[in-house]
């Protein structure tokens, strides 16, 4: 839930469409991003100013990390690799200095890092 009793929501559809919508208190859609890389598995956390971390995993190329502000415009991203591919599992926790915690499974190790 945002500051405005509002939440993010992201979905996948259409095969491996990454979808990202802000619903206003009343369930109403305010805005809606589709992001260009294909993935799987999306995962979104709420930021410290009424943004909000998207992540999701392509198969063969890493976890993909997205902030985006309350207008779902986006600020920043970056890829995630390790040196096996698949990924998978991605999962998201806030930390309590405006970032977040992201983890994921390759198939053999569990990774993570702070972004």
């Amino acid at each position: 839930m945002d500051a405005n009793e509002g939440a993010y929501v992201t979905w996948q559809q259409d095969g491996d469409d990454i979808y990202l919508a802000h619903l206003n208190y009343l369930g109403t859609i305010t805005g809606t991003v589709m992001d260009a890389d294909p993935g799987d598995a999306p995962k979104v956390v709420e930021d410290d100013g009424g943004g909000v971390y998207l992540a999701f995993t392509e198969t063969n190329a890493g976890v993909q990390l997205r902030q985006y502000d309350a207008a779902l415009t986006l600020q920043r991203s970056a890829t995630h690799a390790t040196p096996q591919a698949p990924f998978m599992n991605v999962q998201l926790s806030k930390d309590r200095e405006g970032g977040i915690w992201f983890a994921w499974y390759d198939g053999t190790e569990i990774y993570g890092s702070r972004w």
